[in-house]
C-alpha cells in the first residue's frame, strides 16, 4: 500500500486492523476487505475537484489523525447511559442493538428474542456463524469499487448490526439502532469508528427501523457508516435516522436500497448535528411497482455543513419515487442538495418527484441545490424543483399584530417550515421525540411557543 501524507495514516491504521483480525473471521469476509483496502489505496479520499463532492472540502477527515482504536469513555456510568439513550429515542420503545464506538453492547442492547418473525444481532455474530442470509447480502449493495468511505468502511468490516425480517411477518414495535460515539479528550488521537447496517426485509414482511447516532461528550470524532437495504417483494418498510452528534464529529454516510417488484421504501433523515456531515444515499427501484419516499431536514447554525447526495435508480417500469429535502440555515452553516434521478431505457410509465426548499435564518448562511433528471424513456411523469428564501415578512408582521413578539413569531413559522417533514412520521412517540429535538435547536422560545 502507498503511504502519502493525506491517506498513510488511514492506511496505516487499516494495516493494524488486519493485524489484529488475522484468523478470527470467516476467509470470505476477509477477501472482501483486503479488496476494499487496496481499492481505497487507489481511489484515495475524494476532493473539491471530484463533480460529486465539490461543494464539501473533507480535508478535516483526510488529513486527520483518527484512530480505530481509541477507547471509550464512561461506560460504566449507568446514568450517563441512562441518559444517553433518552436522548437518542426519547420515548421510543421496542427492540434495540447499541453500538459504542461501532462495537455491539451487549448490556445495553434488547433484541427482542419474543418478537416473531424478527432476528435482530450484531454483525459480528452474524459472521461468526456464518449466516447464509448475511453473507448472501453483505457488501453486494455498497460500491466499493467506486465510492472510497465505502471501501474504507469495508477494509475495518468487523461489526455492526444486522435486521433480518422474516417473509410475511409484521413487526409491530420499532427496531431500533442507537450508535453512542464514546471518546475520550485525552487521547493524542481522535475517534474513528465503522459500523455497518444491513437490513433484510422478507416478502410480504411490515416493519419501522429508527436509527439514532449521538455522543458521549465532547471529543472530536468521525463516524463512517454504511447501510444496506434489501426490500423484497410485496414488502414495506419505513426507516428513519436521526443523527445529533456534537459539533465537533465528522460523518460521512453511506445507504444502499434495493427493491423489488410491489415493495415500499419510506426513507427520512434528520441531520441536527456534527460539524461535516455527508449523507450518500442510493435508492434502486429494481422490480416493477415499487416505490419509495426519500425525504430529509437538515437544522442548522454557527458552521455546521451538511451535504445530502441522493440517487434514485429506476431500473424497471411502473415505479414511483418521491423527494423532499428541507434545510433551515442560521449564522454561517451551509446545505447542499444533489438529487439525481435516473430513468433507465426500459422504466416506462415511471413517475418520479423531487422538490428542495431551503430557508435561510442568516445573509451569511449558504444553500446549494442541484436537482437532476436522466431520463432514458419517454413514456414518464418527472418533475423537480428548488427554492431558496427567507422568513415572509407579512407573515410575521400577522404575527406580531396579534401581540407576538418577534422572537416566537420567527420561532414559529421557522417550525412551521421544518416540521412537514417530521409530521410525516407515523410512529407518534418518534415524531413528538423529533419535534422535542427541533424546538430545542430553534431554542427555548420554541418551547415555550408551542405549549
Amino acid at each position: 500500500m502507498s503511504t502519502g501524507n493525506a491517506m498513510g495514516h488511514f492506511l496505516n491504521e487499516i494495516e493494524k486492523f488486519d493485524d489484529q483480525q488475522a484468523g478470527t473471521q470467516p476467509a470470505w469476509v476477509g477477501t472482501l476487505r483486503e479488496f476494499a483496502a487496496e481499492r481505497f489505496d487507489q481511489l484515495g479520499f475524494p476532493s473539491t475537484k471530484h463533480e460529486e463532492w465539490r461543494w464539501t472540502n473533507i480535508s478535516s477527515v483526510s488529513q486527520g489523525h483518527f484512530a480505530y482504536s481509541a477507547q471509550p469513555a464512561n461506560l460504566d456510568e449507568p446514568e450517563i447511559l441512562r441518559s444517553a439513550l433518552r436522548s437518542a429515542l426519547g420515548e421510543v420503545s421496542g427492540p434495540r442493538v447499541v453500538l459504542v464506538n461501532g462495537s455491539f453492547s451487549p448490556a445495553l442492547s434488547d433484541l427482542g428474542a419474543n418478537i416473531k418473525g424478527l432476528r435482530l444481532l450484531s454483525l459480528a455474530e452474524a459472521l461468526e456463524e456464518s449466516d447464509p442470509r448475511v453473507e448472501a447480502h453483505l457488501c453486494r449493495y455498497a460500491n466499493s469499487n467506486e465510492l472510497a468511505f465505502a471501501a474504507l468502511n469495508t477494509a475495518f468490516l468487523k461489526d455492526g448490526a444486522v435486521i433480518e425480517i422474516d417473509e410475511s411477518a409484521c413487526i409491530d414495535a420499532p427496531i431500533c439502532i442507537v450508535s453512542l460515539i464514546s471518546a475520550s479528550k485525552k487521547s493524542d488521537l481522535s475517534l474513528a469508528s465503522y459500523p455497518r447496517l444491513l437490513i433484510l426485509a422478507g416478502s410480504n414482511s411490515r416493519a419501522t427501523v429508527v436509527e439514532s447516532t449521538i455522543n458521549l461528550g465532547e471529543a472530536e470524532s468521525f463516524l463512517n457508516t454504511v447501510s444496506e437495504v434489501v426490500v423484497d417483494e410485496g414488502a414495506s418498510l419505513t426507516h428513519v435516522r436521526l443523527q445529533n452528534t456534537n459539533r465537533q464529529n465528522l460523518q460521512v454516510s453511506t445507504l444502499q436500497a434495493r427493491l423489488a417488484e410491489q415493495s415500499r421504501y419510506a426513507l427520512t433523515t434528520f441531520s441536527l448535528g456534527g460539524a461535516l456531515t455527508r449523507n450518500d444515499l442510493t435508492v434502486k427501484l429494481a422490480g416493477p411497482e415499487a416505490s419509495c419516499e426519500v425525504n430529509g431536514l437538515c437544522l442548522l447554525q454557527q458552521k455546521q455543513h451538511v451535504d445530502n447526495n441522493v440517487i434514485v435508480d429506476h431500473a424497471v417500469p411502473e415505479c414511483t419515487s418521491s423527494q423532499i429535502f428541507k434545510a433551515v440555515l442560521d449564522d454561517e452553516s451551509r446545505s447542499i442538495f444533489s438529487g439525481k434521478v435516473i430513468v433507465q431505457p426500459d422504466a416506462q410509465k415511471t413517475f418520479a418527484e423531487q422538490s428542495n426548499r431551503s430557508l435561510l435564518l442568516s445573509d451569511r448562511a449558504e444553500s446549494d441545490s442541484r436537482p437532476q433528471l436522466e431520463i432514458y424513456a419517454d413514456d414518464v411523469k418527472c418533475s423537480h424543483g428548488a427554492t431558496t428564501g427567507s422568513l415572509n415578512e407579512e407573515a410575521l408582521f400577522y404575527l406580531r399584530s396579534r401581540g407576538i413578539s418577534p422572537e416566537t413569531a420567527r420561532v414559529l413559522l421557522t417550525e412551521a417550515f421544518a416540521r412537514e417533514i417530521a409530521d410525516n412520521i407515523e410512529l407518534e412517540s418518534l415524531r413528538e421525540h423529533v419535534l422535542q429535538l427541533l424546538r430545542e435547536k430553534l431554542g427555548e422560545d420554541a418551547v415555550e411557543a408551542v405549549a
